[in-house]
């Protein structure tokens, strides 16, 4: 088993004319099973992270993943997440 935490960093399109702001999003910790610690299932877990936190709809996840800069890992499988 692995533990995934995500904890994001994002500056809002709307934010980025005027002052800039760094709003920190914390994730629920998500528990891969055996076998199921793979970059796809990874994937998965994340962009479950961002449907939660952003809303349900396809363009809402569009535009969260717009408003990501910067992904940072521990330079395991995780690196595959931001391609």
């Amino acid at each position: 088993m692995e533990i995934l935490v995500q904890v994001e960093r994002a500056i809002l399109q709307k934010d980025i004319t005027s002052q800039s702001k760094v709003e920190v999003i914390r994730s629920p910790v998500v528990v891969l099973g055996h076998g199921r610690a793979g970059l796809a299932q990874k994937v998965q877990a994340s962009q479950h992270h961002t449907w939660l936190e952003y809303g349900p709809s396809l363009e809402r996840v569009r535009q969260a993943n717009y408003d990501v800069r910067q992904v940072l890992t521990d330079m395991g499988t995780e690196v595959g997440i931001a391609d």
